[in-house]
């Protein structure tokens, strides 16, 4: 999320040759203290040990609840991908933005909105509150607004261009969009397994990072491709539609295919709470 900010400005400091310098530098200390950090062996869980078997990708893949979600998690990262290489052109027709490191602080408004709002995310997504799915559904939604409201789409009838104050607010529903669509993701998915979610975890871990990289792909592809055919409003307002799509998706979804519920011996383990239990496990140990 940081990445255009940071490397808006070292391209202004130092050319073309300094975000990859500077950044390909701190990968290898970075690696470092991941190494010397990983937890022991020790606090790992050995399911062999519980007798539970491994669940699937494939199976996994089968279940229409989790799909759904993890299609969601690649939009929600698509869209923002998706600004990547058509708002610099944007914001200098429009005369918002004109230089690298101004179209990077652009960037930064999402970044620091996402950043911020991830904690607070977390607590209204937690199931005494809102619940995963709800919180996934409004991110959405409010990736929508911002889609229309960037462009800005000739739906609104606002006329061509937009100004600062309008970019602005796009960027900040886009960074909570973000935030609420992705921090989730991985607790509704468990959720959705019901009484299998433990033995689900490295699967489902595979298959939330490959979302997050599709959608990192075919984001800049279909910015660049649509905007290049359909001009960048057009382009914003196709981008919400798909949203409002797969949002409708997911609710009928919710509707028609309901998730099991799981009884209270066998419901996985909010993540919200592993924190906690994990801290006391060590310490007995």
């Amino acid at each position: 999320m940081v990445g255009p900010a940071l490397g808006g400005w070292l391209y202004s400091i130092g050319g073309f040759t300094a975000p990859f310098l500077v950044l390909g530098t701190l990968l290898l200390p970075t690696a470092a203290v991941i190494y010397f950090h990983v937890p022991s062996e020790m606090f790992r869980v050995n399911k062999e040990a519980d007798g539970k078997a491994e669940v699937s990708l494939r199976a996994l893949m089968r279940n229409p609840q989790v799909m759904i979600i993890a299609i969601a998690s690649m939009l929600a990262n698509s869209d923002y991908a998706f600004l990547e290489p058509t708002l610099g052109d944007h914001a200098t027709a429009n005369k918002v933005a004109t230089t690298p490191d101004s179209i990077g602080m652009l960037f930064s408004i999402a970044s620091i909105t996402y950043t911020v709002s991830c904690p607070l995310t977390g607590i209204l997504a937690n199931r005494s509150r809102l619940g995963p799915r709800r919180v996934i559904v409004t991110g959405l939604v409010l990736q929508l607004v911002g889609f229309l409201l960037i462009g800005p789409s000739p739906i609104l009838r606002t006329g061509e261009g937009v100004a600062m104050p309008q970019m602005a607010a796009a960027l900040v529903l886009f960074g909570l969009g973000e935030s609420m669509s992705m921090t989730p993701v991985m607790d509704d998915m468990m959720s959705s397994c019901g009484a299998s979610a433990d033995s689900s975890v490295n699967a489902l871990s595979s298959l939330m990072a490959s979302s997050f990289s599709l959608g990192q792909m075919i984001g800049p592809l279909l910015g660049s491709a649509i905007t290049a055919r359909l001009g960048f409003p057009s382009a914003c307002s196709a981008m919400a539609l798909v949203l409002l799509v797969h949002s409708s998706v997911i609710v009928l979804t919710d509707y028609w295919v309901p998730r099991k519920r799981a009884s209270d011996g066998q419901a996985y383990t909010e993540l919200t709470t592993v924190g906690s239990k994990f801290v006391d496990d060590e310490q007995n140990i």
